[in-house]
């Protein structure tokens, strides 16, 4: 017997496997063409010239150290303004979101200079550090 309820499901699957061979074709072009010319080039890059490691474990590294700063910091922080009373409270939650809806590309100047003239942090792992650590979205997930 013919159940409406299945014919939909056997066309939306059949949509469902246009669409991913439409939205995925040019990777698996892209690939494909990148074996033309053999291995020689994959073995150059990942066994001969591993120069991406250390950028791979610069960033592993950079990451998980914000990360856990960030919310180490924002749970601390959050749980003051959420079960504490203390004078200005409000006020230094305002100036909190008002300093979070500003866009980092706003802030990046200054601390540029900051990191710059004051800091001496140019070109080093604690530069980048110290730019990822943005605490706004943890602050407000635990308060």
């Amino acid at each position: 017997m013919f159940n409406k309820k299945k014919a939909t499901n056997i066309f939306v699957i059949v949509l469902f496997i246009l669409f991913s061979c439409v939205i995925f074709s040019p990777i698996l072009i892209a690939v494909f063409k990148s074996f033309n010319k053999g291995f020689t080039k994959y073995n150059d890059f990942f066994l001969w010239k591993p120069l991406y490691l250390r950028s791979y474990v610069n960033s592993i590294f950079i990451s998980g150290l914000s990360s856990v700063f960030s919310v180490i910091i924002a749970v601390l922080a959050s749980y003051v303004f959420a079960k504490k009373n203390f004078i200005g409270k409000n006020v230094l939650f305002f100036l909190y979101v008002i300093v979070m809806m500003m866009p980092f590309q706003v802030t990046l100047l200054p601390q540029y200079i900051v990191s710059k003239n004051f800091l001496y942090l140019i070109h080093t792992a604690l530069s980048s550090f110290r730019r990822y650590l943005r605490l706004s979205l943890y602050f407000f997930l635990h308060k």
